[in-house]
């Protein structure tokens, strides 16, 4: 597996806490390591969770039936329905807001 294989020649653990250095353009220009490889005992990063489904139960999207977005974070229920705005610009935007980095 390429990804595994990258892991092992960087000294990177795939899974671990870690420290980011960026430059002015956002280009990363460091990366550490900051957990024990061989720890058992690590601390559980925050996590948000967004699910997305179309409105309604059971909605068969072969049919047609073009109902709007429901999205949920965190067991907070919003519809991406905006005459003004369209569905990708609001999806996109709740990424942004929700970004798991910026909290």
């Amino acid at each position: 597996m390429p990804a595994a294989v990258y892991c092992w020649e960087k000294g990177i653990l795939p899974i671990c806490r870690v420290s980011i250095e960026v430059n002015n353009t956002r280009e990363i220009s460091s990366l550490a390591c900051d957990d024990d490889e061989w720890s058992a005992r690590y601390e559980l990063p925050l996590l948000r969770m967004m699910q997305i489904r179309l409105e309604g139960l059971r909605v068969n999207p072969k049919h047609g039936r073009q109902g709007a977005i429901e999205i949920t974070i965190d067991g907070e229920w919003r519809v991406l329905e905006d005459a003004n705005e369209p569905v990708a610009d609001g999806f996109e935007r709740l990424l942004r807001v929700y970004d798991p980095i910026s909290f």
